[in-house]
């Protein structure tokens, strides 16, 4: 989610004191990447998803909004 915030926020530079590489004596970063890298149905805690289709319909609406000029996909 922040990469995603990062990328829609257009910010020119992101500013960090670490590295995930530089946690690994105090907290296990790789075992998040892989908890996130899992699919939701198959993790310790699951998820349920609910309002699907309410939640797709705000997205879509977000998406075609004329005024929006970002893309989380566009370079920039």
């Amino acid at each position: 989610m922040c990469t995603a915030a990062i990328r829609l926020c257009r910010l020119d530079h992101v500013y960090y004191g670490n590295r995930l590489a530089d946690t690994r004596d105090c907290f296990d970063g790789e075992l998040l990447v892989k908890y996130c890298s899992t699919p939701i149905d198959e993790r310790a805690n699951t998820g349920k998803q609910i309002m699907g289709e309410e939640a797709c319909a705000v997205i879509i609406k977000w998406a075609n909004d004329p005024n929006l000029k970002l893309s989380l996909f566009q370079k920039y």
